[in-house]
């Protein structure tokens, strides 16, 4: 009885273990982003099929011409070299108490920042 259970044990695991390995972990599939498209309000109802469209009932007025407000250009802001801001960074995380000197690389957006801690930290 014993050993019937044994075996009925080990296969029950192989046929598991089998079929996890068969079918493995899928990637589900995400639906799709969509897209906002703004809809533009209707000022006029649309004409029906076989009907024609009336005349407008206001006279169409001219529009005065305005003069635009003149604009001043922003200031250009000049770019920081990535060396300057590394030292910033790395100055600024050396002045803490618990940091004995910091070394920082700078990479597009991400600052990697390497420390030497203090003992007993």
């Amino acid at each position: 009885m014993k050993k019937s259970r044994k075996i009925f044990l080990i296969i029950l695991t192989l046929i598991m273990a089998l079929s996890i390995s068969l079918t493995g972990c899928k990637a589900s599939k995400k639906p799709s982003p969509t897209r906002y498209t703004p809809t533009t309000p209707r000022t006029t109802p649309a004409p029906s099929p076989g009907m024609t469209t009336p005349a407008p009932s206001r006279v169409p007025t001219t529009p005065t011409p305005t003069t635009p407000a003149p604009t001043t250009p922003a200031p250009a802001k000049r770019p920081v070299p990535q060396s300057v801001r590394a030292a910033k960074i790395a100055s600024n995380v050396a002045k803490l108490p618990e940091v004995n000197k910091a070394t920082v690389v700078i990479s597009g957006n991400t600052a990697i920042v390497g420390i030497d801690m203090k003992a007993n930290v």
